[in-house]
């Protein structure tokens, strides 16, 4: 593998605001690539494959008790090599395609801010953060491939928000927590067409009428009390 990195950090309003900014990208050989048959499959090693991305984060003081923090980055992952088996009736099994696109999200963002409030002028405070981070949609498998179906290769975009709220006290913490505030229940699908004949798959050789969703953890809300030594 070859990577190749130009970045920097970037500091200013006295110290209260900071950015760190970097673009990449890595070339590598031989890439290990689960190939799915069914309920079944193996490891292959893709001859070549690139990735291509940038990212930044930002931090932001305005004011001691008020702390803002970004970050977004975007990744194109691609395969640059075609590594096929030959397969019966003519329904080759490949493992990558040239320009093939990875499984996971091109583009992806998080947001947060947390206040903290002193509490009787001694080592105890009070404070609330709120995180946010979306991820954008992508693609399973590519249209035409073994694996492909419209019912089940594409994952939608997907958000999340968490809560905490809590007081500090020297080495302790105690908060109060909620994850997946808004309760969000996208995620990929499964079941419906598969083993699809054609590239759109109008024909196909198996239908699984139970359709399956693997979403995230439903919302959480509980207590946390943990100690820092």
């Amino acid at each position: 593998m070859w990577s190749y990195e130009l970045g920097g950090k970037f500091g200013f309003l006295d110290g209260r605001a900071q950015i760190n900014a970097a673009v990449y990208e890595l070339r590598w050989n031989d890439v290990q690539t689960n190939v799915f048959i069914g309920g079944d499959g193996f490891v292959a090693n893709v001859p070549s494959a690139k990735s291509r991305g940038a990212e930044a984060e930002a931090q932001w003081r305005p004011i001691r008790a008020l702390t803002f923090n970004a970050a977004a980055s975007y990744i194109k992952a691609e395969y640059t090599s075609t590594l096929r088996y030959p397969g019966a009736r003519g329904l080759d099994l490949f493992a990558a395609q040239d320009g093939q696109a990875f499984a996971q999200p091109k583009w992806s963002a998080d947001i947060g801010a947390r206040l903290d409030i002193p509490l009787g002028g001694g080592d105890t405070s009070f404070y609330a953060r709120l995180d946010y981070r979306w991820l954008d949609k992508f693609d399973l498998a590519p249209s035409g491939s073994p694996n492909y179906t419209p019912d089940s290769s594409s994952v939608p975009e997907q958000q999340n928000v968490n809560l905490r709220l809590g007081v500090e006290r020297g080495s302790f913490d105690v908060n109060l927590f909620v994850n997946n505030l808004s309760d969000e229940d996208k995620g990929a699908l499964g079941g419906g067409r598969s083993a699809c004949t054609n590239a759109d798959c109008s024909a196909f050789l198996n239908y699984n009428v139970v359709r399956t969703i693997s979403a995230p953890i439903p919302r959480q809300v509980g207590l946390q009390v943990a100690f820092r030594y």
